[in-house]
């Protein structure tokens, strides 16, 4: 397991230009959970290098909950990274087990979500 995910940022911005050409910027911008549609233009022109973390991350979880928009699956080392960073946050032992209770149920009440 690698801990990092594979996703080129070319990858991320040709979805996303995609996408944009299949509805708006600003419709996408929304469906992705941006709040500036003007930054999410400039990283689809390539005015952008590096965009915020914040930002980066929203698009990474927009791609991958949409597929990459051509029917890939997740990457298995890319799931085990996930499924680690989520066992060390529910089981954290410097938390109460009450508290690691409810990060369990908020996980498996978030997948039970995504099922909808």
């Amino acid at each position: 397991m690698t801990g990092a995910l594979r996703l080129t940022l070319e990858s991320l911005r040709e979805a996303i230009r995609k996408r944009v050409e299949e509805t708006s910027l600003r419709a996408t911008a929304d469906e992705i959970g941006l709040t500036s549609y003007t930054a999410l233009g400039r990283f689809i022109r390539g005015e952008t290098s590096s965009p915020q973390r914040t930002n980066r991350d929203l698009m990474t979880r927009w791609y991958y909950k949409r597929g990459s928009g051509n029917d890939s699956t997740v990457p298995r080392e890319d799931v085990e990274t996930a499924l680690s960073v989520l066992r060390t946050w529910v089981g954290d032992a410097s938390k109460s087990k009450s508290v690691r209770e409810r990060r369990r149920r908020e996980v498996l009440d978030g997948l039970e979500d995504e099922r909808d």
